[in-house]
C-alpha cells in the first residue's frame, strides 16, 4: 500500500501489518503494482497538500522500486505530469503509467531513467489497469470517465463518474470496481462485450 511517503504491507487474510518502509524524499506515493522481477514499483505524484486541502505540486515525479525492505528511485518525469496510475503490461514487457497534471501517457521498461509518451488521454488520470487482451482500463478525473488506452488514443467507456479514483479489474466476471473518492463509494462498472 502507498502512503504519502511510506509503503506499507498488511496480511491480505488477517489485516496485520507486516512492513512499513519508509521512502524518504517523496512528496506523494500513489499506485502501486507487483513486477514481473517480484519487486514492487510506486509512482510518487509530486505533489503536496497543505493543512487546507491546497494541492502544490512541487515534485519530484518518478517511479520508486521496493526490493524486499529496501527501495530505489528508477525513473524520474520530466515537466511534472504528475505521475499516477501504473499497470504492467506483460504483452509488451513494459510499464504503462497515466498522469494526473497531463494527458499524456508513459511507458517505461526497467533500465530506462525516464519513460516515453506513447499517446494521449483525458487527462487528470487516475486508476490504471490492463485488460486480458492487453488495452488499457483507466478513470479521469478531468471528464468524470472510465476510458480504454489502446495504441496510443483513448476511447470513453462511462461518463458521469464523478472523482473516479484507482480502480480494480475482475477478469472473471468482465467488472472494474470504481471508487468516488469525494462520495466514499464504490461502483461496479460491467465491461460491455466487445469493449
Amino acid at each position: 500500500v502507498a502512503d504519502i511517503d511510506a509503503a506499507r504491507a498488511f496480511n491480505a487474510r488477517t489485516g496485520a501489518p507486516i512492513a512499513s518502509i519508509e521512502i524518504k524524499g517523496s512528496s506523494f506515493l500513489n499506485d502501486v503494482v507487483a513486477g514481473p522481477d517480484g519487486s514492487i514499483y510506486i509512482t510518487d505524484t509530486g505533489v503536496r497538500f497543505d493543512a487546507k486541502g491546497q494541492m502544490s505540486h512541487p515534485g519530484p515525479d518518478r517511479i520508486v522500486q521496493v526490493i524486499g525492505r529496501q527501495y530505489k528511485v528508477v525513473a524520474s518525469f520530466a515537466g511534472q505530469p504528475g505521475p499516477n496510475g501504473i499497470a504492467y503490461d506483460a504483452a509488451a514487457q513494459r510499464f504503462l503509467i497515466n498522469a494526473f497534471a497531463s494527458k499524456n501517457f508513459f511507458a517505461w521498461k526497467v533500465g530506462q531513467a525516464a519513460p516515453d509518451s506513447v499517446g494521449i488521454g483525458a487527462g487528470a488520470g487516475d486508476g490504471l489497469e490492463i485488460l486480458a487482451d492487453g488495452r488499457a482500463i483507466y478513470t479521469s478525473w478531468a471528464d468524470s470517465s472510465l476510458s480504454v488506452f489502446s495504441n496510443g488514443a483513448s476511447t470513453t467507456l462511462l461518463k458521469g463518474l464523478p472523482s473516479p479514483a484507482d480502480i480494480g479489474y475482475d477478469p472473471k466476471r468482465q467488472r472494474i470496481a470504481v471508487p468516488l473518492f469525494n462520495d466514499g463509494k464504490v461502483v461496479f462498472v460491467s465491461l460491455p462485450d466487445g469493449k
